[in-house]
């Protein structure tokens, strides 16, 4: 069920991103184009660019789940992934409190991955200057991460 939403995530996203890379070569190709369009439609295509290489290594990171699972701290791994996240500066995202949080087993980029996948969308989805908050518990033997 999960390869499935993860694959339609995916193909969104590389449509987006090729449309707008369609977009950019069609602006470009414009006789109208200035020095100025250009190279600003140059840079957006190196931040597609680099979007597109992001997007690969986030699969790669599920590709690899399966590889090797390894015992780590979630809470220490939910400050990695909102470490790692770009947030608007309007915005800002806290973790709970670090301390001896579950231990849960698996590969950390995927886990990571994860994390930082639902503190994105959180952060897309807030209000300018909310403050988005990752928490971390056990409940009874599950691991529980609360964007």
């Amino acid at each position: 069920m999960w390869t499935r939403l993860v694959a339609g995530a995916a193909a969104h996203d590389i449509n987006n991103l090729a449309q707008g890379l369609s977009n950019l070569l069609a602006l470009a190709a414009a006789p109208s184009a200035t020095r100025e369009s250009l190279d600003r439609y140059a840079a957006l295509a190196r931040d597609g660019l680099k979007d597109l290489r992001q997007l690969a290594t986030h699969l790669r990171a599920l590709a690899n789940a399966q590889a090797s699972a390894e015992t780590q701290r979630l809470d220490l791994l939910a400050a990695e992934a909102v470490t790692e996240l770009e947030t608007p500066g309007d915005r800002s995202v806290d973790v709970s409190p670090l301390g001896g949080g579950p231990l849960v087993s698996g590969p950390g980029p995927a886990l990571r991955l994860a994390i930082q996948a639902l503190a994105r969308y959180a952060v897309a989805a807030s209000a300018p200057r909310a403050r988005v908050t990752v928490t971390v518990s056990r409940e009874g033997a599950a691991a529980v991460v609360v964007v």
